[in-house]
């Protein structure tokens, strides 16, 4: 099977599963090209993909915190924050201007964060008493003025609609090289963590123009090899700008010296790591079904972090009993803060169960029998090895907590 097969067969999963579907696929009149509809299991993975980055890039952080901003900016804000881009254009003149109500003038909707982002420099600068370094997150909606994506071409890759993850880091002038190649390593190690092969995540090699240090890490795409994230150095040009524009002292402290703080930011896809990662954990393998027989199988081994679904709870049998025990496990694992569904509706073939649960990308089910009551031990099922693991009821949340730990 080619890669360029791949996405074909990642974008029918996809439908078929509930991650995400072109706007509009039972309608095809109600929805927008370009724009991109997200079920159940696609939000969960957009949600966990989404709450690594912010524990990655803030809560772990020292020096940085979130902020946040409307989708709509004035235009007269967003061009006097803005920064000149690699090409030497201004973030601003790529927004895309939609008219208010009368008497509220014209608002730009974001293409970017860069702006917004920007736009909290000086009041967070003076709240940390103008010591140096600290950051600035945010994820939030951009949009763009068009878009090439088609379910077969690239997908969400470029859709109308994205949602941006970024982060701006304001260092002395001595340190900003380091922090640059700092942030440039542990970006792609970040990317590389929850991949089955961290070798399709590679980084491009630096390269600088009049006021930028810039790098980006790329997947291997079907289509391609493709961005999903951008690593740039701005020196102190934006902080330059801001300070001439504002005619404000904007420097800040290093020691008791004061200096023009350099920007270093991070700018990443969520839709597009979003989708390197479908791609990565899609596979096929062939396997014996319970007949003996050879039968070719699709999986979705995404990382155990990433998995949207991690457990379901599969009783063999609809007794009022099992279906009692199967609730109290489903409420064991929600209360440790783990994703489980219950499954109810029993069908008389286990393999079309293990079919579309490796399909769907859940790493662990839980089989219990009539055994199970007397016994209290059920079965596991691992996705990613398909072996079966006896275990207690009482051990059962506690191995797939140090599993789910443990990545």
């Amino acid at each position: 099977m080619s890669r360029r097969d791949i996405l074909g067969r990642v974008v029918n999963l996809s439908r078929r599963h509930g991650y995400v579907y072109s706007s509009g696929h039972l309608r095809p009149s109600m929805g927008v090209k370009g724009c991109f509809d997200y079920g159940p299991l696609g939000v969960e993975l957009k949600r966990n993909l989404l709450n690594e980055w912010w524990s990655e890039m803030v809560s772990s952080q020292e020096h940085v915190v979130g902020v946040d901003n409307a989708t709509f900016q004035s235009s007269t804000v967003a061009q006097s924050s803005s920064s000149p881009g690699q090409n030497g254009t201004s973030t601003s003149q790529h927004n895309l201007s939609v008219r208010l109500h009368e008497g509220n003038g014209e608002a730009c909707l974001q293409s970017s964060l860069h702006d917004g982002l920007f736009s909290h420099y000086f009041n967070t600068l003076c709240l940390l008493n103008r010591r140096l370094p600290f950051g600035l997150a945010q994820v939030g909606p951009c949009f763009n003025r068009s878009s090439s994506s088609q379910e077969h071409d690239t997908f969400i890759f470029n859709g109308l609609q994205t949602s941006e993850m970024s982060m701006q880091f304001f260092s002395t002038p001595k340190t900003s090289n380091l922090s640059f190649n700092t942030w440039h390593r542990d970006r792609l190690s970040w990317w590389r963590k929850f991949a089955g092969i961290p070798s399709d995540f590679t980084a491009t090699d630096i390269k600088t123009t009049e006021h930028v240090q810039s790098t980006e890490i790329q997947y291997k795409f079907p289509w391609g090899v493709d961005t999903i994230e951008r690593i740039s150095n701005h020196g102190s040009v934006p902080v330059e700008q801001m300070q001439a524009s504002f005619k404000t002292d904007m420097q800040g402290k290093d020691g008791r010296k004061s200096v023009i703080p350099h920007m270093i930011e991070t700018t990443a896809s969520l839709e597009g790591g979003l989708l390197a990662y479908l791609v990565d954990g899609y596979q096929e393998k062939q396997r014996t079904d319970t007949r003996g027989q050879s039968v070719s199988r699709e999986i979705l081994r995404l990382h155990l972090r990433l998995a949207p679904l991690k457990v379901i709870v599969l009783p063999l049998r609809g007794t009022k009993e099992l279906r009692e025990l199967s609730d109290y496990l489903g409420k064991e694992f929600r209360k440790a803060g783990v994703n489980v569904r219950s499954i109810v509706e029993v069908s008389p073939s286990l393999e079309n169960y293990y079919t579309m649960f490796d399909e769907m990308g859940v790493p662990f089910t839980i089989l219990l029998n009539e055994n199970t009551l007397k016994t209290g031990i059920l079965r596991v099922r691992q996705r990613d090895t398909t072996l079966m693991q006896q275990l207690h009821i009482t051990e059962v949340r506690d191995m797939i907590l140090r599993h789910l730990e443990a990545d």
